[in-house]
């Protein structure tokens, strides 16, 4: 089937209907960039944190890095999704992938001389989303200038499964890593990941970007036009609307309050770690269960696949044992990734190509919006009420919220994949 822009494919591959999105060669080294970006992010998630409670045992600091690190992907996303759309999505990723590496490096640096601080950390933590603010639009882009259509599920399910991989092996190595030397080796291997992933995607095709309004074409007309894309679907706001809430609600004191409970008992990083672990298995078995089966109601699943990532909440605040947390985690990460996949192929199925960077944009705008104060908020709401209470109370917020969202017309009857989409205009690879 022809794809919007009129090829037969994408990435020279001569794809079939029913072939695998792994025979198309820029594909894999996208696949493989993204694995080793998400190993980075799953050893810097342990590191990071433990590295701030060497200097401070406080989750109101842990609270403060993590919302540094959320607040630029707030502010950039939708300039960096006007970019995306106009420019190499190719070279913006490189870019960010270069940013993120000078942020790391720096705080291995300065965790290595034991200069670090709270201040510090949180600066370049700061950097570090700068740079995932600019590489996400560009990512969702990169994948509907590659895969074909009819493959964006079985694609988006494979970078779930990858992601998984890679996410289990992270934490894993990063809580081994710090508990045998310090957070700055975990820092340091973080760093290693960016460059080579920038490396891999300086080797990718330039890819046939469809850039609608040409090199002529105003920055306020293209915020203009992907807000009114934005606002016109009602399923993609109620979307986003919970996605905020979710990220704020749930897993913001899922991640600030977990590991501050862990810091004080033996073996904490590693336990924690082990955690994440489980975490990215589940991410590896929601993503093969998403690649073999679809949707019919694509959002309608998605939204209900959030229900089991709520059982850790409670058992982290029951003071549950660690191989009990850990199997609740494993059915969070495939929860989390099954709906993952689901709502990337409903984003990028049912919207205009040239328009998927701005509305990827929008998406992650509006869904990050919240998540720094909630990180901001999630320690000293632990003071105020205690950390075993704000885990119930969170728990059962997000039940609440998750039903609310399902009870829209547009939510509860969006399918997988609208047929036909049109490509919005000419196409343009920006070298």
């Amino acid at each position: 089937m022809p794809s919007p822009d009129g090829t037969a494919s994408r990435g020279g591959s001569g794809l079939g209907a029913s072939g695998s999105p792994l025979r198309i060669r820029d594909f894999r080294r996208l696949l493989c960039a993204r694995s080793l970006s998400f190993v980075g992010d799953g050893i810097s998630q342990v590191a990071v944190t433990f590295a701030v409670l060497e200097v401070t045992r406080s989750a109101v600091a842990v609270g403060v890095v993590m919302a540094a690190r959320a607040v630029p992907i707030v502010g950039f996303t939708l300039v960096s999704g006007v970019l995306a759309d106009r420019y190499c999505r190719r070279r913006l990723m490189v870019i960010s992938d270069v940013i993120c590496l000078a942020g790391q490096a720096t705080l291995t640096v300065l965790v290595l001389t034991h200069s670090a601080t709270v201040v510090a950390a949180a600066c370049l933590q700061a950097l570090h989303g700068f740079g995932t603010a600019l590489f996400q639009p560009a990512s969702s882009g990169m994948i509907r200038d590659v895969v074909p259509d009819h493959s964006l599920r079985k694609a988006n399910a494979l970078l779930g499964v990858s992601g998984g991989i890679s996410v289990a092996i992270g934490p894993a190595a990063g809580g081994a890593m710090i508990a045998a030397t310090s957070p700055a080796f975990g820092l340091m291997a973080d760093s290693v990941t960016f460059l080579a992933s920038g490396a891999l995607l300086l080797t990718i095709r330039r890819p046939a970007g469809r850039i609608p309004d040409g090199r002529g074409s105003r920055a306020r007309a293209d915020f203009r036009q992907g807000w009114r894309e934005f606002v016109t679907r009602r399923w993609v706001l109620v979307s986003v609307a919970y996605f905020a809430l979710y990220q704020m609600v749930v897993l913001a004191p899922l991640l600030v309050i977990g590991p501050v409970l862990f810091a004080g008992t033996e073996d904490g990083s590693r336990s924690w770690g082990l955690l994440l672990t489980c975490s990215g298995l589940g991410n590896v078995v929601g993503g093969l269960a998403a690649y073999r089966h679809t949707a019919g109601r694509i959002l309608v699943t998605a939204y209900a696949l959030t229900f089991p990532t709520l059982p850790p909440l409670v058992l982290l605040a029951a003071e549950a044992p660690v191989p009990l947390l850990a199997a609740s985690m494993v059915v969070f990460g495939a929860g989390l990734s099954y709906a993952d996949t689901l709502w990337n192929t409903a984003l990028q199925g049912n919207v205009p190509a040239n328009l998927v960077g701005r509305l990827s944009s929008y998406d992650w705008f509006g869904s990050t919006a919240l998540r720094p104060l909630g990180l901001a908020l999630a320690g000293p709401l632990a003071g105020a009420i205690g950390s075993h209470a704000l885990l119930y109370t969170a728990a059962a917020a997000g039940t609440v919220m998750t039903i609310v969202a399902l009870m829209p017309a547009e939510v509860r009857n969006l399918q997988g994949v609208e047929r036909g989409l049109p490509a919005g205009g000419p196409v343009r690879a920006d070298e």
